[in-house]
């Protein structure tokens, strides 16, 4: 499951780091324009690829899970079970990805900071501390989903703010 989403992830950092440069001498030289339709433009093709990747992680999750080797009935059936919630969380890391490099791209690294960081400790720390002790096994799992889904309403509330320099973005 980590491998295969890791693909995924890996080529949507690809497209939002790439963007990144683009965006950033835009803002810089004041050309907001050209910042709005480089965003748009990242933002969209990390979306898209995190729809080919959802897409192809919840049809395929069985073969996929069956490339790794797995030999036991239940193991399989659990991985194909995580892989199809994870894959939930393809398009709001691609928003998220997109959100935090369009901060960082504007000298806001401090927002970026933030982001990153309800992502990948903060959320996920509170999140398995608290869920197993009410859903068990499926807190664990849910877990991810969660964190991605709050930290996409965070960003949002990010932008929101910034609505001065990104007015129209959206």
């Amino acid at each position: 499951t980590f491998y295969v989403c890791n693909i995924g992830y890996s080529v949507m950092y690809g497209v939002s780091h790439a963007v990144q440069p683009i965006i950033s001498f835009n803002f810089g030289a004041k050309s907001l324009d050209r910042v709005k339709q480089a965003f748009r433009l990242g933002l969209g093709d990390t979306l898209k690829i995190g729809g080919v990747f959802l897409i192809i992680t919840v049809v395929f999750a069985h073969p996929i899970v069956k490339l790794f080797g797995a030999d036991s009935q239940e193991l399989i059936n659990l991985a194909v079970q995580t892989n199809r919630y994870i894959a939930l969380t393809y398009l709001f890391v691609a928003y998220n990805m997109s959100g935090s490099t369009l901060f960082q791209s504007m000298g806001d690294g401090t927002t970026s900071l933030i982001i990153q960081l309800l992502r990948g400790f903060v959320l996920p720390v509170v999140l398995i501390t608290v869920l197993p002790n009410y859903l068990g096994f499926l807190g664990i799992m849910l877990v991810f989903p969660i964190t991605e889904i709050t930290a996409s309403m965070f960003t949002a509330i990010f932008m929101k703010r910034r609505q001065d320099v990104i007015k129209g973005i959206f």
